[in-house]
């Protein structure tokens, strides 16, 4: 009988990509979150094991949404109550049940973000556990977060490397210790990564090749498939995206499907502008599929907008274009643009200035605001367009 190892990370990461194309779409909405947020834990499950077919996952008995994974598909996010419960792998063609096989038991504890993979392919019919527990809550501007996992059957040592220059050296195969490693970059330029077999640099496990980490965003890289050489190192990396607006609906901070419209009305601060767009006629537009970048005025208050635009529909709706850009700009991209082509045609001035960052003479106070179709930045004061300035 063959064994399938269940490896445990907790992490904060998402949507399975198998590079260079999506698997899944990179929008999907999370499981809704139960209202006791405070006391849940964060799920998924991913099958990386190579020579299996397809499985069910149970979790306490239950498969749902685990149900009828196919090799390197991994489930959306799905949130269960914090505190212990049994893992089981059963094929998913036939009628068994968790009590025909050996449960293993987990403890997951409230806030965390845990990935279930089953990888391997051993004789004994057992399971082993490995984790990893992180906390990315408070990833500072201009960052993404990584974790590295060696799912690849057999024995190999896997090397990560970036931009040819070893990230992170000698993760152990799976069912050993040190299986997974992660961190913060510094930015979130371009990068190509490379798995290589420890004992034998040249030997390229798998590539993701110039690809565009999303600043915010958290990854999971793993190196999957079989080292063996008869069957022609069989191996290959998957990339996991999660977006930072998937954490916050499945938190319950962020009203699904997490639109540019509901990430305003989740914020007090924030929530007047909604009203304001919808008064204009572009919550249609903030609500679909975008991307879109949006400046939002602090504490925005109808009152102190010029009667000339305030009174007139269409120069509100133009007042209000001004601050939108099309494109999900992360604070790098906005900081480093120059000047921005805004809905209404016209442009604005981004500038550094010392520490802090202007959009024209706005200042920005807040960045990285998440949305499923774009992102939220707010600024300390209003943007009046030029050919509105002088009405």
């Amino acid at each position: 009988m063959r064994r399938v190892i269940l490896v445990l990370l907790v992490l904060s990461v998402g949507l399975l990509v198998s590079a260079p194309t999506l698997a899944q779409d990179a929008t999907q909405e999370a499981t809704t979150a139960p209202e006791q947020a405070g006391d849940q834990a964060y799920v998924r499950v991913a099958h990386f094991s190579p020579e299996t077919a397809a499985v069910n996952i149970l979790l306490d008995g239950q498969t749902t949404p685990f149900t009828n994974l196919e090799y390197k598909s991994i489930t959306d996010w799905t949130a269960v109550p914090a505190g212990k419960h049994t893992v089981s792998v059963v094929p998913s063609d036939t009628t068994q049940s968790a009590t025909d096989v050996n449960p293993i038991d987990i403890d997951l504890a409230a806030g965390t973000w845990t990935t279930l993979a089953a990888t391997g392919s051993m004789p004994d019919g057992t399971f082993a556990l490995d984790s990893v527990e992180e906390n990315f809550d408070a990833m500072r501007p201009g960052v993404a977060s990584f974790t590295f996992l060696n799912a690849i059957e057999g024995d190999t040592h896997v090397d990560f490397v970036r931009n040819d220059v070893t990230y992170t050296p000698n993760l152990f195969p799976p069912g050993t210790e040190d299986v997974n490693w992660s961190g913060i970059v510094d930015d979130t330029a371009n990068y190509t990564f490379r798995a290589v077999d420890n004992a034998n640099p040249d030997s390229v496990l798998g590539e993701v090749a110039d690809m565009k980490f999303n600043e915010d965003d958290i990854y999971l890289i793993a190196a999957v498939g079989t080292a063996d050489p008869n069957d022609d190192f069989d191996t290959e990396l998957v990339v996991s995206d999660t977006p930072m607006a998937t954490a916050e609906m499945l938190r319950g901070k962020l009203k699904a499907p997490g639109t540019i419209i509901q990430a305003l009305k989740a914020d007090e601060h924030l929530a007047p502008l909604a009203a304001a767009i919808d008064r204009a006629g572009l919550t249609d537009t903030l609500s679909g599929a975008g991307p879109y970048t949006l400046f939002v005025p602090a504490d925005f208050v109808m009152d102190n907008i010029p009667a000339n635009i305030l009174n007139d529909p269409t120069n509100l709706k133009n007042f209000l274009e001004y601050h939108v850009v099309d494109g999900d700009l992360r604070s790098q991209d906005v900081f480093k643009a120059g000047t921005l082509k805004t809905l209404n045609g016209e442009s604005l001035t981004i500038e550094e200035r010392g520490e802090n960052a202007f959009v024209n003479d706005a200042q920005i106070i807040d960045v990285n605001i998440p949305a499923t179709n774009g992102t939220i930045y707010v600024i300390n004061q209003a943007l009046i367009p030029p050919s509105l300035a002088s009405g």
